[in-house]
């Protein structure tokens, strides 16, 4: 490969690098450099460790959750095409199983969505809950 378009491309990445450095840096009006004096009489907050353990098991699930329905929902729609294509081209009970096991991988499909969507409203009840609590104390 000649060495001028290695240079061309290298150019071109510092330029794009150098254009988003200064499109996203913060505005100089009230930014200083400055840290902040150190306070010395406040307390650091306190980290709940039940809610911290929660809030990860949360997220473990939630993702969990939705990789399962993903993979579930891509191995439906390619048993179903291998399905077709097998019922119409090759022997019919081949194509008659692949569209039963897409069956049961779409309705395996909506059982983690119905799971996702009932995990996401309780943790949207949750943190309303929390929302409000912290506007009352």
């Amino acid at each position: 490969m000649p060495w001028v378009l290695v240079l061309r491309w290298l150019v071109r990445l510092a330029v794009g690098l150098a254009f988003w450095r200064v499109t996203t840096r913060r505005r100089a009006g009230g930014y200083t450099t400055a840290t902040p004096p150190l306070q010395r009489g406040a307390q650091r907050p306190r980290v709940n460790a039940r809610a911290a353990a929660a809030a990860l098991r949360e997220g473990a699930s939630f993702g969990w959750r939705t990789v399962s329905f993903a993979g579930f929902l891509i191995a439906g729609a390619v048993l179903v095409t291998a399905g077709l294509t097998t019922t119409i081209l090759s022997p019919r009970w081949l194509g008659g199983v692949l569209l039963g096991l897409a069956l049961i991988a779409l309705v395996a499909a909506g059982f983690e969505a119905r799971a996702l969507v009932r995990l996401l409203r309780r943790r949207r009840r949750r943190r309303h809950d929390q929302d409000l609590r912290g506007q009352l104390n």
